[in-house]
């Protein structure tokens, strides 16, 4: 399954390019996303708030975000991510405008994951942290240390197979009613999911 994901996510670069330059103002959006930014249109060039919108649309990142994260979230311009062979896992890297919270333009979050027939993380850095050992742990804490660890994964995975792919469904809502918000079947029907999904550059024709 993460040869699929490598693979699809290496053959629509340059759709994501593509909506990268829409979101930011690169160039002028046509096609029925065109009615679907009428509502967020301030007058500024690209699509205000566009990353806050789709995050907040997703029911798993929703209860996740709080006001002054919707703040910084203004800021976002991107989003991607990238297999890591060495040491396994993957990588998620959030892209900022210049804002007045740090300095830096790219934020990174890495999941370290261990092999086997079912992947298992082993550890995530970035923000937030998580503690990097999880030793002498009594088993309250060591639960509680589960938990947060499988609600991390669960975020990263959800940004990486749901809102990258799929970010313009999110933003218009459209995803929110349909398979991307849910579990299921979604792992055995990827391919024909992602086939369907990248219609969304005729969005933009």
């Amino acid at each position: 399954m993460a040869v699929l994901k490598a693979k699809y996510q290496n053959l629509y670069q340059p759709l994501y390019a593509k909506r990268y330059e829409i979101v930011n103002g690169l160039v002028e959006v046509h096609g029925t996303l065109n009615n679907a930014i009428k509502d967020h249109d301030d007058g500024t060039k690209g699509i205000p708030n566009f990353w806050l919108t789709v995050l907040k649309n997703n029911e798993v990142l929703a209860h996740k975000i709080f006001k002054r994260d919707e703040e910084l979230l203004q800021y976002l311009q991107d989003i991607k991510w990238s297999m890591m062979e060495s040491p396994k896992g993957f990588k998620l890297e959030f892209f900022f405008n210049k804002n007045p919270y740090f300095k830096n333009s790219i934020l990174t979050k890495i999941y370290h994951m261990i092999d086997g027939e079912e992947p298992i993380l082993e550890k995530a850095t970035g923000p937030p942290e998580i503690p990097a050992r999880r030793d002498n742990l009594d088993e309250e804490s060591a639960d509680k240390f589960e938990k947060y660890m499988e609600q991390d994964y669960d975020i990263g995975t959800t940004i990486r197979d749901k809102i990258i792919p799929h970010a313009i469904k999110w933003f218009t809502g459209e995803a929110q009613a349909s398979s991307y918000d849910h579990d299921g079947d979604e792992d055995s029907d990827d391919e024909e999911s992602n086939d369907e999904d990248y219609s969304d550059e005729e969005r933009w024709n």
